[in-house]
């Protein structure tokens, strides 16, 4: 972990917490060591399932569910958490903005790690992570994007996705074509997962889009450059600045 760039996080989001304050808090969620002694009964449980998702909160977790980010179950009675990871430093913003977004489900400051180096390359590598507590109201949301198999794209995304939530979905797993082309990167999903992100991307925004299949089975959705202009009108007020040349 590196220590400057750990303290930069660390002031930075200690000052976003007066910011916080205009989010919808139901308590504190507190948590020690086993065999700690508390002066007052612990209601973690109680406190946990009085917790909901604010509008905001829900639209960035679609979007980051149809990137990288993943959602864990220690056991399946257990509640589910949610897992962030990003490169560092180029994007430490991104992650520290859903950082303060998701505030008051975490539990830790963001953390930067530097990788083993590259066996291929020798180089190393850093990366910026935080994961959010255990919570009842992620349980919705694990059941939509998980099967046994692994993450899915939930049968109904065309009225989870928002415009909020497209603009974190190419920010976490977008990018920029040879072309100057919007891609999303959905190799992970299958052929008819990646139709039905295509079929609310056109109902949802009118945008028309192509498919490509980069590898045999995995396929990118690809937003033509004639597209931009409406791709931008809906996305680019909820986009970090950042990441905006996804856009261009």
């Amino acid at each position: 972990m590196l220590g400057y760039d750990t303290d930069i996080i660390i002031s930075f989001c200690t000052q976003a917490d007066n910011v916080l304050q205009a989010f919808t808090y139901t308590g504190i969620i507190s948590a020690g060591k086993k065999g700690s002694v508390y002066s007052k009964p612990r209601r973690v449980n109680s406190i946990k399932s009085a917790v909901q998702l604010t509008q905001v909160q829900k639209d960035v977790l679609v979007g980051t569910m149809l990137g990288d980010p993943s959602m864990e179950r220690v056991k399946e009675n257990h509640n589910p958490r949610v897992k962030f990871e990003q490169t560092f430093p180029g994007h430490a913003s991104y992650l520290t903005t859903i950082y303060i977004i998701l505030r008051n489900l975490v539990g830790k400051y963001p953390t930067v790690h530097t990788r083993l180096p590259d066996r291929r390359t020798g180089n190393s590598y850093s990366v910026i992570r935080f994961s959010t507590l255990a919570f009842p109201c992620f349980t919705h949301y694990y059941d939509l994007f998980y099967t046994a198999q692994g993450k899915i794209v939930p049968h109904n995304i065309a009225e989870l996705l928002t415009p909020r939530a497209l603009a974190y979905w190419i920010m976490d797993d977008g990018g920029r074509g040879n072309y100057g082309e919007t891609i999303l990167h959905t190799r992970s999903f299958t052929l008819n997962d990646v139709q039905l992100l295509q079929h609310a991307l056109m109902i949802n925004f009118d945008l028309r889009t192509r498919l490509i299949e980069k590898t045999p089975g995995q396929w990118v959705i690809v937003i033509p450059v004639k597209q931009t202009r409406p791709l931008k009108d809906v996305v680019a007020h909820y986009m970090c600045r950042s990441m905006l040349y996804k856009l261009t």
